[in-house]
């Protein structure tokens, strides 16, 4: 049955699996300045004949790890469903049997909590606001701080101070229709989170620190006018240019890493404007994690009982804050994100090396939205790339270019050519 939660066991066949993934986290940790779990999507259905080992993978993955911590990207109710309340109490055991020594921060998504009774029906229901926010506010941190003038807020921040690192956990379907009706929470960034987020979370954060957005859609990789002035503000954070009042060129010593959520259920990520958004798989057992791009480079499909049932990252943010690790645990490969943008001019190049030099490519950061293997435009028409990661620009922009080894997993570099 769903729900039956395996916290401190897992199958034998997952014995040699953990074990070299503890590995390949502890190379990452040995100079890392903090990191956290971070899975998604979860949509755990009530009857489902698959066990979820989610919470036994965690602990022993996070076993020896300091300020250990889950992040979990949103989405706990399948599509269809009538037992929203009780998809939502499998969640609640998921995230009870993880070690209580793990601090846990959730975010809200679009169908936080909300479901349609069946593909046949037309009908369902949402749960208001204030129920939401309470059965969340009730497994995350006591470390969040929400807005305190806006009662219901599902947004808020959490301090890793060793660290130096602010993690700001949007609430980027802020928005209900109503609770009469299926999926009624909706797409939106309200003036308040915003003005809160920026104004509070951001240029008040202490001397220094780093900032890591959290949000269950990278908007980003969303042009839509909803999200306009959300990531017209981050892009600004970025490059610490002034907007709309806020005056983030009084902060240089403030750094954004990365925008980084779920939503999509496969992989996918792009650097523009001075800053990385990236997109994981879902942890539920679904199959379109197959869109990933450079999913070609392995040949495993979801299985139930296996180790390819989950998907989820171990996140690795370095000690100088430009590289961020995230080491996969289930269905896809490692990533790792060089942060610092290259900057090369026209008629020049440069060579980058990589322990994934199996394969170069490139593609433009401009094709940002809905991103998937299909669609990517490979290869870039603002540089090329040569099989020994020569890299030379064709014209002004920004591009991506990613290093894949025989396995699939990837390292990425932001590159951006100027006159």
């Amino acid at each position: 049955m769903a729900g039956h939660l395996s916290a401190q066991s897992l199958p034998s066949y997952y014995d040699d699996y953990v074990s070299a993934k503890k590995a390949e986290v502890e190379a990452v940790t040995s100079e890392q300045s903090d990191g956290f779990i971070f899975l998604s999507d979860t949509h755990i259905k009530p009857g489902a004949s698959i066990i979820n080992y989610a919470p036994g993978l965690i602990n022993s993955i996070l076993e020896g790890v300091s300020l250990p911590k889950v992040i979990w990207g949103g989405d706990a109710v399948p599509a269809y469903t009538d037992e929203v309340e009780k998809s939502w109490d499998l969640h609640k055991e998921m995230f009870m049997a993880i070690d209580p020594e793990t601090d846990i921060l959730l975010t809200h998504g679009n169908h936080d909590l909300t479901a349609r009774i069946s593909k046949d029906v037309k009908e369902g229901y949402s749960l208001s606001k204030a129920a939401t926010a309470k059965r969340f506010k009730a497994v995350t941190s006591k470390k969040a701080v929400y807005n305190a003038a806006d009662k219901n807020s599902l947004y808020f921040y959490y301090d890793q101070p060793e660290a130096k690192i602010r993690y700001i956990i949007l609430d980027v379907f802020d928005e209900l229709k109503g609770t009469d009706v299926y999926w009624g929470v909706k797409d939106g960034f309200s003036e308040k989170q915003f003005e809160w987020v920026f104004n509070e979370a951001v240029l008040n954060a202490p001397k220094d620190y780093a900032i890591f957005f959290v949000m269950h859609w990278t908007t980003p990789f969303d042009k839509a006018e909803r999200y306009k002035k959300l990531n017209e503000a981050m892009y600004a954070l970025a490059n610490h240019q002034d907007y709309e009042g806020l005056s983030f060129s009084k902060r240089p010593d403030l750094k954004l890493l990365m925008a980084l959520g779920g939503h999509r259920h496969h992989d996918m990520q792009v650097a523009f404007n001075g800053m990385w958004s990236v997109i994981t798989v879902c942890d539920a057992c679904y199959t379109d994690d197959s869109r990933s791009p450079f999913a070609e480079f392995y040949s495993e499909k979801r299985v139930k009982e296996s180790t390819v049932q989950h998907g989820f990252d171990y996140v690795s943010v370095n000690d100088q804050h430009d590289r961020i690790s995230m080491i996969r645990v289930g269905i896809g490969r490692n990533r790792i994100f060089n942060l610092k943008p290259i900057n090369i001019t026209l008629g020049s190049d440069i060579t980058l090396t990589s322990d994934n030099s199996l394969q170069w490519v490139c593609y433009d950061s401009d094709a940002i939205k809905y991103i998937n293997r299909k669609r990517w435009s490979l290869p870039s028409t603002v540089v090329g790339v040569t099989p020994q990661g020569r890299v030379f620009g064709l014209k002004e922009g920004e591009a991506v270019v990613a290093a894949i080894d025989s396995e699939g997993n990837q390292e990425y570099f932001y590159v951006t050519v100027n006159e």
